[in-house]
C-alpha cells in the first residue's frame, strides 16, 4: 500500500476540523470570531510549511519560530544522530501532527476499503464500490486493479461485471480492451444485452478511441442496442448518426 500524502491530509483535515469547530462558536456579530479563526488558520498554514520544509530536508531541526506544535514534532522527526525514536516520542509526534485523529481515521477507512475490495467472499458490488475511496487517496493500485479485472472476467452476474467496469474506469489500458469487450457479451436472463454493463463499458472504453476495435464495437452498439439511451451514448462516442430511429419510424 502506497504511503498517504500526509501533508495534504494534514492541511485539509485539520484545517477543516478547526474551521468547523470555530465557526460553530462564533458570536452573532462574527467580526471578532472571524479574526480569531483567520489567525488560527494562518498559524496552521505556517506549521504545514515548516513540516513540508523539514520533510524535504530531514537535517533541518529548527522550524519557524511561529510554530510551537511543529517545534515539538520536528525535533522528534529529524533526530540529528539518526537514533530511532522511542514509542513515547512517536506518540508525541502523532499527537502533534494529528491532534484530531484525522489522519488515523482516514488511514483506517482506506485500509478497510482496501480489504473489502480484495475480499472475494463478498458480493462484487460491495467490493467494487470501495474503488471511489481508494481512488480519492491514490490507493487504487495494481493489486486493486487486478482484483477488479478478476471480478470482471469470472463473475457470471452482469451487475457485478458492471460494478467492476465502473471501478476500473479511468484506469483502463489498451491491454484491457479485449477483456472488457468480451465482458460486454454477458446478457440478462432473457438473453438481452445488460443495459448497465453496456453503458459503463462505453464510458470505460471511450478513452481508448480511436482504437478501431473499440470503434467497431461502439458502432455495433449504436446500431443494434434496444435501449435508445445506450445506443445514443455509443453513437456520441464515435460521432455516428443513429439510423435505427428513422427505420423504426418507417415501420409504424
Amino acid at each position: 500500500m502506497k504511503p498517504l500524502p500526509i501533508i495534504a491530509v494534514i492541511l485539509s483535515g485539520i484545517a477543516l476540523v478547526v474551521a468547523l469547530t470555530q465557526t460553530q462558536s462564533l458570536p452573532s456579530s462574527g467580526s471578532s470570531g472571524n479574526a480569531a479563526l483567520e489567525k488560527q488558520i494562518k498559524q496552521l498554514e505556517q506549521e504545514i510549511q515548516s513540516l513540508q520544509a523539514t520533510l524535504k530536508n530531514p537535517a533541518l531541526t529548527t522550524p519557524s519560530s511561529n510554530s510551537n506544535t511543529s517545534d515539538s514534532a520536528l525535533s522528534i522527526a529529524a533526530s540529528p544522530d539518526d537514533t530511532p525514536a522511542s514509542p513515547s516520542d512517536l506518540a508525541v509526534l502523532k499527537r502533534s501532527l494529528d491532534p484530531y485523529g484525522v489522519i488515523q481515521s482516514t488511514q483506517e477507512r482506506i485500509e478497510k476499503a482496501r480489504l473489502t475490495l480484495l475480499d472475494t467472499s463478498l458480493t462484487g458490488w460491495e467490493r467494487a464500490r470501495q474503488a471511489d475511496l481508494l481512488k480519492q487517496y491514490g490507493q487504487f493500485d495494481a493489486e486493486a486493479i487486478a482484483s477488479m479485472r478478476d471480478l470482471l472476467a469470472n463473475s457470471e452476474n452482469p451487475h457485478d461485471k458492471a460494478a467492476a467496469v465502473v471501478a476500473l474506469r479511468g484506469h483502463v489500458t489498451p491491454d484491457m480492451r479485449d477483456e472488457i469487450i468480451t465482458a460486454m457479451n454477458t446478457t440478462t436472463p432473457d438473453g438481452k444485452p445488460a443495459p448497465r454493463l453496456t453503458y459503463h463499458g462505453i464510458e470505460a472504453l471511450e478513452p481508448l478511441l480511436p482504437d478501431p476495435v473499440v470503434e467497431e464495437w461502439m458502432l455495433n452498439v449504436a446500431e443494434t442496442d434496444p435501449e435508445p439511451k445506450i445506443a445514443k451514448r455509443a453513437a456520441q462516442s464515435i460521432g455516428a448518426e443513429i439510423q435505427w430511429e428513422t427505420d423504426a419510424a418507417k415501420n409504424r
